[in-house]
């Protein structure tokens, strides 16, 4: 019988339903377990409202059966392998791996979500899949060997929810297992693309029975075994290498019109970021606008870090020397701190929305 493990107490899935602990993370499992030993067919996820607002999106028992073999083919997973959830399962990627492990048996380990998850787990623990966000993984590898050798261990290690900068590429490898970089979303409980992080390839390539198109904007269209009567249609331009593989270029609900000029702030944002981070290592930024009565928008850098004036004032000059003149922030602030969902991304809304209230 698989067993679940949480806060170093080990259970099973019957006596985790009976625990009595009034939180939010605990309920939520509690939750999808009652949902799907009783044979609930229909399931609700809401997406991660880190651009927008989040929305409802339902599933059926079926989607979900497919959803989670098809991970298990692609990362060569096998029943009664041991599972990590590190995420939260209010969203595909935590809610996935509690379905995952129902339906091949698996072990799970839960650990609530957090910026290093590793640390609750002990050093000769045996973990054969986990998935994390970049900013979990960050924090993972600056914390030392001792968590580094939990991870070696593992058959695959899936990192998604964002972009992986060129720091944390190359602090990943160090590690030796398998390393893989997704590319999903709510729609399509969570990845139906991967790149192999162990080699130098930056395309994304189908999961099995999973194909791709470009709409008229250039962005993704894609056609999934979870709907076998409709297409997926996102807001991510890309580059079509064929009907099984893309290069992810950016969003197309991010672009900023600045004097007629469109500037792509995902591509835009990581330029900035290195060289951020030559003056203000490992914090976080994003590039968003503001209304301009001249240009009709403007670039502004938001930076979560506290202001250092010679800095800042080395970091300007960076800017001059290494972007074109539309590129450059406008307008450049620093905060404390910004305001993040619960999958840890950058809740973009609310931390301008922040900014603007306070002028």
């Amino acid at each position: 019988m698989p067993i679940l493990y949480y806060q170093k107490q080990t259970f099973t899935y019957e006596t985790f339903l009976n625990m009595k602990k009034d939180t939010p993370f605990v309920k939520q499992v509690q939750k999808i377990l009652k949902g799907w030993s009783s044979g609930q067919d229909v399931f609700s996820l809401f997406t991660s409202g880190s651009t927008d607002e989040p929305k409802e999106v339902l599933f059926s028992r079926k989607q979900l059966e497919i959803s989670a073999r098809q991970t298990f083919e692609t990362f060569k997973l096998a029943q009664g392998d041991c599972l990590l959830c590190c995420l939260s399962p209010e969203h595909a990627a935590g809610f996935m791996m509690i379905i995952r492990s129902l339906i091949y048996d698996c072990d799970l380990i839960l650990v609530e979500p957090c910026a290093n998850p590793m640390q609750h787990i002990a050093s000769n623990t045996n973990i054969d899949f986990a998935a994390f966000v970049p900013y979990q993984m960050q924090a993972i590898l600056n914390a030392g060997t001792g968590q580094i050798k939990v991870l070696d261990r593992m058959k695959a290690i899936i990192i998604g929810g964002g972009i992986i900068s060129d720091k944390l590429r190359f602090q990943l490898e160090k590690l030796s297992c398998p390393l893989y970089h997704t590319y999903g979303m709510t729609e399509t409980l969570t990845h139906v693309a991967v790149r192999d992080l162990k080699n130098r390839d930056s395309s994304f390539h189908a999961l099995k029975n999973v194909e791709f198109r470009m709409n008229e904007n250039k962005c993704l269209v894609i056609k999934s075994p979870l709907y076998p009567n409709k297409e997926i249609i996102t807001q991510d331009m890309v580059k079509l290498l064929s009907k099984n593989r893309f290069e992810w270029l950016g969003r197309f609900d991010q672009v900023i019109n600045s004097g007629g000029i469109k500037i792509h702030i995902n591509q835009l944002e990581l330029q900035i970021q290195k060289m951020v981070q030559r003056y203000f290592p490992d914090v976080r930024i994003y590039i968003s606008s503001l209304k301009d009565s001249v240009f009709g928008e403007i670039v502004v850098l938001l930076i979560e870090a506290e202001q250092q004036e010679r800095k800042f004032k080395q970091l300007k000059e960076s800017f001059k020397n290494e972007l074109k003149s539309f590129e450059i922030p406008k307008k450049v602030f620093f905060i404390q701190n910004f305001e993040y969902t619960s999958l840890g991304k950058i809740d973009r809304i609310k931390s301008l929305k922040l900014l603007k209230e306070n002028g």
